[in-house]
């Protein structure tokens, strides 16, 4: 992790992190060949049942691309690890989702923005 997603992810895990965590989360997840644990902060919020990721200038990121696919990966959510499966939004989803995290963050996606959608791991 770059120093400054060290520092966020610190807070992300300390008691008096809360404000912070209202929009921040930690997403964890496996690479391929060679395997690699990827931990680094993603900006979130939850919409009913799903949980909505966005790479903001997503061609600068390279954490989304593990999610082309469903991909199982985990999220500090509270404090806490929860499992989830993750893949990139459909144009129904982007659609349906994606409202949720405008309304948060006070921030309209633009295409440049990627979408990804979590659910819970069963």
């Amino acid at each position: 992790m770059a120093t400054g997603n060290v520092v966020v992810g610190v807070l992300l895990r300390a008691p008096f992190g809360g404000r912070l965590r209202r929009g921040v989360c930690l997403l964890r997840y496996e690479t391929g060949h060679p395997a690699r644990r990827v931990v680094t902060p993603v900006q979130f919020v939850r919409d009913g049942h799903v949980v909505v990721l966005v790479a903001g200038h997503a061609p600068t990121k390279t954490w989304w691309r593990h999610f082309r696919t469903v991909h199982d990966a985990e999220l500090l959510l509270e404090r806490r690890w929860t499992a989830l499966s993750l893949h990139l939004a459909t144009e129904l989803e982007r659609s349906t989702h994606g409202g949720a995290y405008e309304d948060r963050f006070q921030r309209w996606l633009t295409s440049d923005d990627v979408v990804v959608i979590g659910t819970r791991r069963d």
